[in-house]
């Protein structure tokens, strides 16, 4: 009964603030596989609203709330120090696969790439943002989808499973990096330094956020996943996942 009554209290703070949990969207929406630059500038502008209500709350929802503050940056790097040594692996031992012979010709521009991403985050002042979100006691919603997330009279979420403490950039990153992997030709930086205008956020969010896009994630988890193993691919299928992850992870946008 407590659990229930915590996240009652949570649903009545979304309630105060305009926001209603709904089972579906039973009319016409959104498709996330056929969007163009005004559907997401709409998208945007609605996250910056539902991230502006929800800043501050400090309370509980059956627990509290999960703190991603900078998780997906101290990630990242994770990612940058495993391909390093299993470059220098492959150096060692020689390359055992057609798949490890791509990672050794692409891979050292791929580091480059991602320690260059890595380095505009910090010079963005991503310090500052951290210790802005922490004061603010910003809030995510994650799935910030058009599935997921709207605006008719009021704000209507389908699922706030995803909710979190973390800086509001990453609201904005997770919308556009979803449909920047699915191959959606559109102008990032222009999205992005809306969404900053949307959220009062300055010129150097709009830099962090970016930075964000062109790290090459795709590849970085294809490495990881063929270097642990973790999917019963055949060699075959890993080789063509490869190179599906160099053309998501498209061009640096710095």
């Amino acid at each position: 009964m407590i659990k229930d009554e915590l996240f009652d209290s949570f649903l009545e703070y979304l309630s105060l603030k305009d926001i209603v949990l709904v089972e579906d969207f039973k009319d016409k929406q959104t498709k996330s596989d056929n969007i163009d630059e005004e559907a997401v500038l709409k998208q945007l502008l609605v996250i910056s609203e539902f991230d502006k209500r929800v800043m501050g709350y400090k309370g509980y929802m059956g627990k509290r709330l999960d703190n991603k503050t900078g998780s997906v940056v101290e990630q990242y790097k994770v990612n940058i120090k495993r391909l390093k040594r299993y470059l220098k692996n492959i150096r060692m031992n020689s390359a055992a696969s057609n798949f490890e012979r791509v990672i050794l010709k692409k891979g050292n521009d791929y580091l480059k790439r991602a320690e260059s991403c890595i380095s505009e985050i910090y010079n963005a002042g991503y310090m500052d943002i951290i210790q802005r979100s922490m004061k603010n006691t910003e809030i995510c919603l994650g799935n910030v989808d058009f599935s997921n997330l709207r605006k008719t009279e009021k704000i209507e979420i389908i699922s706030i499973d995803k909710c979190c403490y973390n800086n509001i950039e990453m609201d904005c990153f997770n919308l556009l990096s979803k449909h920047k992997r699915k191959g959606a030709e559109l102008d990032w930086k222009l999205l992005t330094e809306k969404f900053c205008e949307y959220a009062d956020l300055s010129e150097s969010s709009s830099r962090f956020i970016l930075a964000l896009l062109s790290y090459p994630y795709e590849f970085m988890k294809c490495c990881n996943r063929y270097r642990e193993k973790s999917k019963d691919w055949s060699e075959k299928e890993y080789e063509e996942r490869l190179e599906r992850a160099l053309l998501k992870d498209g061009e640096i946008l710095l």
